[in-house]
């Protein structure tokens, strides 16, 4: 969305993806402790897999959307991967780039491994110059699946 501010407005990016869910769930609770809710295309390997998750996940889900508008590729339905980066960034033309360093290590399976969010931002923002990005319209088909997994108990 594109808030009014001036000439040039402020764009806000909102996740709806929750908003699908059917009225079939409207009525339970579906945030409770060991519930795993999201569009797997975007969730990190910790999320998918019910793990503890902290910055690294929303880091990990930073690097898919940034991905994504880049080269116009929706992450696959089980989940986003380095292999599904590099064939989105090889056929965007941005090959071995800098930003495709970058998002990779974002990406990593092993979140340890993932830079913290203020270095990530910085890293794109010297990768990125505001001259090299080139908006082109692009037709996505919406076949994203949200999910909304609950681990089983004791009972």
């Amino acid at each position: 969305m594109i808030a009014d501010q001036g000439l040039l407005g402020r764009v806000i990016v909102l996740d709806f993806g929750l908003a699908k869910l059917r009225s079939e769930y409207a009525n339970r609770n579906l945030t409770i402790s060991g519930a795993v809710m999201g569009t797997r295309g975007y969730m990190s390997p910790e999320q998918r897999a019910g793990k503890k998750i902290d910055a690294r996940t929303d880091v990990f889900a930073l690097a898919v959307i940034c991905a994504e508008t880049l080269t116009g590729r929706r992450p696959p339905r089980a989940g986003a991967s380095v292999e599904w980066l590099s064939d989105s960034l090889q056929s965007a033309g941005l090959g071995r780039s800098s930003v495709g360093r970058i998002l990779e290590r974002a990406l990593d399976r092993n979140r340890a491994n993932r830079p913290p969010l203020s270095e990530f931002r910085q890293e794109l923002s010297i990768a990125l110059p505001r001259s090299a990005l080139q908006p082109e319209s692009v037709t996505y088909i919406d076949n994203a699946e949200t999910i909304s997994l609950r681990h089983k108990t004791g009972n």
